[in-house]
């Protein structure tokens, strides 16, 4: 019988880690926005360019009651849409410009009180599938996440984002984009 009281009280343990978590993730949650809006502060004021950085809260929402939960916040980091100076000209539909989506880095909590740090790479029309979302870390403890730990995982985060980008994809050896659809407009062969 020992052995029974003791496996089900694991259910026990694991609730209170659970809870512990969730609770400091309150508490740290609040923290990091600041550190992040630091970051975006610093960078919107002295990068060279400058997308816009921002901060965003967002909590879990449920469709069927259409509520939210307010006990495990989601703090993002992002990038600003970026103009690819591609204009497209039509005298009948007029013009379109191409922008290419802005990276996210998301600190998101889980049920289970673990923060999973997921980075959203850069896609535009070109690429319009946004691809699956990359894994910079998964943190057991939210007390670990120091404002050190969070500007290297920003700017780990930047840096990856950046060979997702347009200006970036250069640098790859092999290319990721597809290419442009072209139609002729002009040519010097002569017609009949």
């Amino acid at each position: 019988m020992d052995n029974l009281l003791k496996a089900a009280n694991k259910y026990a343990e694991g609730l209170k880690h659970v809870e512990r978590r969730r609770a400091t993730w309150q508490i740290i949650s609040k923290e990091l926005k600041g550190i992040l809006l630091e970051i975006a502060d610093h960078l919107n004021s002295t990068a060279e360019y400058k997308p816009g950085y921002y901060v965003d809260l967002s909590h879990a929402y449920d469709d069927e009651i259409n509520g939210t939960c307010v006990q495990m916040p989601l703090v993002t980091f992002r990038s600003g849409n970026m103009p690819m100076g591609m204009s497209f000209n039509s005298s009948v539909n007029g013009i379109k410009e191409y922008t290419e989506k802005g990276f996210k880095i998301g600190f998101y909590p889980a049920v289970t009180g673990l923060i999973f740090v997921m980075l959203h790479l850069h896609h535009n029309d070109f690429q319009p599938e946004e691809l699956p979302p990359a894994s910079l870390m998964v943190i057991d403890d939210p007390n670990e996440l120091s404002k050190e730990l969070v500007q290297e995982l920003i700017a780990q985060g930047i840096e990856t984002a950046y060979q997702s980008s347009y200006t970036g994809i250069s640098e790859h050896q092999e290319p990721t984009y597809s290419p442009i659809g072209f139609k002729m407009h002009d040519t010097t062969e002569p017609t009949q």
